[in-house]
């Protein structure tokens, strides 16, 4: 047997021994039915954040958006209202500044004017469901925490909606999710491990500037009183009439 033969064995029994070990971590993953609930783990740093989300949004990294409500008397009100994830375990920022080039005759480009790029940001979300919220009953519309992360942040991709993102390094506003990605294996069968890719979206600002108009009144001047025969004469005739002896 050839060393080539006896290399392509090796590999071959190799796939088929990891192939069955991944059968196998996957038959002994826990159920849905058997995730930690009211009983799983929280940090005791979490407290201080308080109970008033109001402040809150403003400490924990959270996505935020702005919905509106309506009060007791009909009357309509926006508020923040804020996501709270365990933990953004990676963050990418990129910001990019443009600069123009046109040619010129001499036959090389010339830049005259720079402009910024929208902000682009990529974080990576973790949700644990050994470990409860930070907010009382957030992420509870699903059987488990991270699958009601999951659909939360889907629902703000599909809505289109601007939401606020607040990192360690800035805080952003206007930003839209373009891109989320999840993996998905017997690895994270308790938790959520997700990668959100946002965009700013530029907000043009046109300057409105008031200008009073004053009426203006037109005054048509007529001749009044008695008129004689010659005011209508042209001045042609006039000169004829002199030259006639007239």
């Amino acid at each position: 047997m050839s060393i080539t033969s006896t290399v392509n064995s090796l590999s071959s029994l190799y796939m088929v021994g990891k192939a069955s070990w991944n059968v196998y971590q996957i038959s002994k993953r826990p159920s849905i039915d058997d995730a930690p609930g009211s009983d799983a783990y929280r940090p005791a740093d979490w407290g201080n954040y308080g109970n008033d989300e109001d402040q809150m949004i403003y400490l924990a990294p959270n996505i935020s958006e702005v919905e509106k409500r309506k009060g007791k008397t009909g009357e309509t009100y926006e508020v923040p209202v804020g996501y709270y994830f365990d933990a953004f375990t990676k963050e990418n920022h990129v910001g990019s500044v443009r600069v123009t080039e046109h040619p010129v005759q001499g036959g090389s480009n010339i830049s005259d004017h720079a402009y910024n790029l929208p902000d682009k940001l990529t974080i990576e979300v973790l949700v644990s469901d050994s470990v409860q919220p930070i907010v009382a009953g957030q992420f509870a519309s699903d059987k488990t925490k991270s699958i009601s992360a999951y659909e939360v942040i889907r629902k703000l991709k599909e809505k289109r909606v601007l939401v606020s993102v607040r990192t360690r390094l800035h805080y952003y506003t206007n930003m839209i999710i373009e891109n989320m990605s999840v993996s998905d294996d017997y690895k994270s069968a308790n938790s959520l491990r997700c990668t959100v890719s946002l965009r700013q979206v530029m907000m043009a600002v046109v300057p409105v500037e008031y200008v009073t108009l004053t009426k203006r009144q037109a005054v048509v001047e007529t001749k009044k009183g008695p008129q004689s025969a010659s005011d209508g004469e042209s001045t042609f005739s006039k000169w004829g009439r002199r030259l006639g002896g007239g």
